[in-house]
């Protein structure tokens, strides 16, 4: 269902739900003009523009019904093999597939689709083992929508892309960066849906970074609190990962852990 006045009335409501202005919501995404129209229902934002905004304000858009255009669909198609050929580690697929992308006009939410393209040559440079290449592209690519926001993290909003990009600036040239990142997901609601993808993953990362600096104790405290995260959302994406991390330095885990280790194939807990 697309109805304007009933996604302006959703992010409306979310939007006065957590007390922000306009212009933090859609800074870099869209004029706060336009963003009036959206929440006026006098405008419908398309499925790209209406995804950042609500991931913005902490949401998952998945959960809003929408019916997509013709346009969108092919769109969001390539899009989803373009991150599977990625996660394959297949160079030759994903040039495919940004090709593919990059050929299809885009008469909306232009800044989305080039953020995605930047991000994605980056990811062709980090294959090929051109970290300088990758890091380049992955700034570019954050900038776009987020010009001012690497000095100001607490206090700035984020889509999923926006966070990954951030993310992966912080793993290749800036430790400092990535605990940052950790404390800010830390001190988010727990459903938070920025929290929900990338609390676990960051904070495994953040430890094996850690090794040398952090007191053990430390690392175990943030393995533990992302382990509890973890079994609050009944989330086991991620969880062999921090058990490995955990019995590396606390030596010892227990028989249910121990458990989901010996049989993380079977169970799908990667």
């Amino acid at each position: 269902m697309n109805d304007s006045n009933v996604i302006g009335a959703i992010l409306g409501t979310e939007r006065t739900n957590l007390s922000l202005t306009i212009s933090k919501v859609c800074d870099g995404l869209c004029s706060a003009s336009t963003y009036n129209r959206y929440e006026g229902g006098k405008m419908l934002p398309d499925k790209f523009m209406l995804s950042a905004l609500l991931e913005r304000m902490g949401k998952n858009s998945n959960r809003v019904l929408y019916t997509v255009t013709d346009e969108e669909h092919r769109l969001l198609d390539i899009k989803k093999n373009l991150l599977e050929s990625i996660e394959n580690e297949d160079s030759e697929k994903t040039r495919q597939y940004l090709e593919e992308y990059s050929s299809i006009p885009k008469t909306r939410s232009k800044n989305i689709h080039k953020q995605l393209e930047l991000e994605v040559r980056g990811e062709l440079c980090r294959m090929s083992g051109d970290t300088k290449g990758a890091l380049s592209f992955y700034k570019e690519a954050f900038e776009l929508t987020c010009k001012k926001k690497l000095d100001d993290i607490d206090n700035s909003l984020y889509t999923v892309r926006e966070f990954g990009l951030l993310y992966k600036i912080a793993s290749i040239s800036d430790h400092n960066l990535l605990f940052k990142l950790g404390y800010f997901l830390k001190k988010l609601n727990d459903n938070h849906y920025l929290k929900v993808v990338y609390y676990g993953e960051l904070i495994s990362e953040l430890v094996s970074e850690s090794e040398n600096r952090w007191m053990k104790q430390v690392q175990l405290e943030y393995i533990e609190s992302a382990l509890q995260y973890k079994r609050l959302i009944k989330q086991s994406k991620g969880v062999v990962r921090l058990l490995e991390l955990k019995k590396k330095y606390a030596g010892e885990l227990s028989e249910e852990e121990e458990t989901i280790l010996k049989f993380d194939d079977l169970l799908g807990w990667n």
